[in-house]
């Protein structure tokens, strides 16, 4: 489980100050990591041993989705 304060503090010293779509101030934390993986070039599929764990952010507003690279938020 993330934590959601951590996360805001980081936010926060990185002058992050809510949605870059529509500069809403409803971002929502999710509770946990996700991964962004590559697709293999040739079967096509995943390829699970490339990619980032990352943060997820939804605006509560406008409902876009930001993602944030989990280790350098420090929280890998």
């Amino acid at each position: 489980m993330i934590d959601a304060q951590a996360v805001r503090t980081w936010l926060e010293d990185k002058g992050v100050k809510g949605c870059s779509a529509c500069k809403g101030e409803e971002l929502q934390v999710s509770k946990d990591l996700y991964a962004l993986v590559c697709i293999n070039r040739t079967t096509g599929g995943p390829d699970m041993q490339r990619g980032s764990r990352v943060v997820r952010l939804r605006c509560g507003h406008c409902g876009h989705l930001m993602l944030f690279h989990a280790r350098q938020m420090g929280l890998e």
